[in-house]
């Protein structure tokens, strides 16, 4: 009798949690986009849905540059879908910059329409609930005294309530832009390398040519001490 009593109750929670999902799933996005808090984890907090697997990812982070000028320069950043999938949409995102070397969010993005930016965290965010393919944003060096003058950018997609993508890195020329720093700098450590070993080896060189003057030094100053004859050929000795 318990049992049969319990499942109806089971059920109705079942189903209530089930219209509860659809229920979010319909609304397409939070229409103020991302709260400051979320740029830490840069995680949406769906109940129990956790972030997809990012080697299926569907979509892509474009920059248009990796170094900047400290001053008046201009990042161009494309949100969008890889491959111009047009069967593909993401109803909601969140991005920020950061300095590859430090690791800490640097700079901010232009204002702009429908675009919120979070500046107590360097990040921007949708400010529609609407489908979107592609967005476009621009970040500007405001504030930075970071070394190095480089920034990457980390994104965030939400693609359905239940479906969303942590952790996007952003590309360049088609190669992600933290292989391409960490290959800039492992050839700046090799070049750096080269220079001291050549530095070493013409230390070392000297070294050995002061040595010898030495030793041609001592010769010459016992041959001056040492007695000896008077001939007629040690006037053509100049020392």
């Amino acid at each position: 009798m318990r049992v049969n009593l319990m499942c109806p109750a089971a059920t109705f929670i079942y189903t209530a949690a089930v219209s509860m999902v659809r229920l979010f799933e319909d609304v397409e996005a939070l229409s103020g986009g991302a709260p400051s808090m979320a740029c830490t984890s840069m995680t949406p907090y769906h109940f129990a849905f956790q972030p997809q697997p990012l080697d299926g990812c569907p979509f892509t982070v474009y920059q248009s540059k990796l170094h900047y000028r400290p001053e008046n320069d201009t990042v161009t950043v494309t949100l969008t879908v890889k491959n111009g999938n047009p069967r593909r949409t993401f109803r909601g995102f969140l991005i920020k910059a950061i300095n590859p070397l430090t690791k800490h969010a640097i700079g901010q993005f232009r204002e702009q329409f429908d675009i919120g930016v979070r500046r107590n965290c360097h990040a921007a965010t949708h400010m529609s609930p609407g489908n979107k393919a592609r967005i476009v944003l621009h970040w500007i060096p405001e504030e930075v005294d970071e070394q190095g003058h480089l920034v990457v950018f980390e994104a965030t997609f939400v693609e359905t309530f239940r479906k969303f993508f942590v952790g996007v890195q952003s590309t360049l020329q088609g190669r992600p832009a933290v292989d391409i720093v960490k290959k800039e700098k492992e050839e700046e450590l090799h070049d750096h390398g080269m220079q001291m070993e050549k530095l070493t080896t013409n230390n070392k060189t000297k070294a050995s040519v002061l040595k010898e003057v030495d030793v041609e030094d001592i010769d010459r100053r016992d041959y001056k001490n040492k007695p000896h004859k008077t001939t007629n050929n040690e006037n053509t000795f100049w020392f």
